[in-house]
C-alpha cells in the first residue's frame, strides 16, 4: 500500500500487510516491554515496603531489580542492533527527512534520516537458490551504505523517491561551487 500525500509533501511506502503489523504490535516478544514496565512498577513499591519491614530481604530485592534492569537494557540494545524488517518508510519534503519504521524481534524501532543523506533509489537485482530473479528496493546512502525498503515497493515508488532525493540541494556542494566561481573571477586579468 503506497501513497503520495501531496498536501503534506510526503511519500509513504508501507508493506502490503502493514495493518496486520500495527494490529499485532504487542504480540510475541513485543509484549516484553510492557510486562517489564509493569513488573518494575510493582517491584519498586514492594522493595521500599520490604526494606522498611524486613531489612534482611534487601539483597534479594536488589538482585531482582538488577535482573529486571539488565533484561530491559538487553532487550533495548538488541532492538537497536537487530532492527528487523522495514514495514513503513515516510519521506517528508517539509522536514527534509525520511522516517523508517522497523518491526524487530522485541520492539518496533523508528529511525529518522535527513533526505540529503540519500544519493539514490533503485531496485537491486539478485538471484535466489533456484535461479529466479529477485528484486529488492533499496535506498543508497551518501556514506556508502543502503537501506532496504518495505516489501511491496513498486517501480513508481522508486521513481517518486528519485524525484524527492534529486530535489534536495547539496548545500555544501553549492557553497564550494560559489567559492570556486569567486576564486576564478578573482584571478581574471583585465586588460
Amino acid at each position: 500500500m503506497n501513497r503520495f500525500i501531496k498536501s503534506q509533501g510526503s511519500h509513504v511506502i508501507q508493506r502490503n500487510d502493514f495493518v496486520n503489523h500495527v494490529a499485532n504490535s504487542y504480540t510475541g516478544w513485543h509484549v516484553c516491554a510492557p510486562v517489564l514496565l509493569v513488573m518494575t512498577g510493582l517491584v519498586i513499591p514492594v522493595a521500599i515496603f520490604t526494606a522498611v519491614l524486613v531489612p534482611s530481604a534487601i539483597p534479594l530485592m536488589t538482585l531482582i531489580m538488577t535482573a529486571l534492569m539488565l533484561t530491559a537494557a538487553s532487550l533495548m540494545f538488541f532492538s537497536l542492533i537487530a532492527t528487523g524488517e522495514a514495514i513503513e518508510v515516510r519521506f517528508d519534503k517539509v522536514d527534509s527527512a525520511a522516517t523508517l519504521l522497523y518491526r524487530g524481534f522485541a520492539a518496533n524501532t523508528r529511525w529518522t534520516i535527513p533526505l540529503d543523506q540519500f544519493v539514490g533509489a533503485r531496485m537491486a537485482m539478485s538471484y535466489d537458490e533456484k535461479g529466479a530473479k529477485v528484486t529488492t528496493p533499496v535506498l543508497e546512502l551518501r556514506k556508502g551504505g543502503s537501506v532496504i525498503l518495505p516489501k511491496g515497493t513498486t517501480w513508481n515508488d522508486i521513481e517518486a523517491l528519485r524525484i524527492i532525493i534529486e530535489s534536495q540541494h547539496d548545500k555544501t556542494g553549492e557553497a564550494w561551487a560559489r567559492k570556486a566561481e569567486a576564486i576564478k573571477s578573482g584571478y581574471v586579468r583585465h586588460h
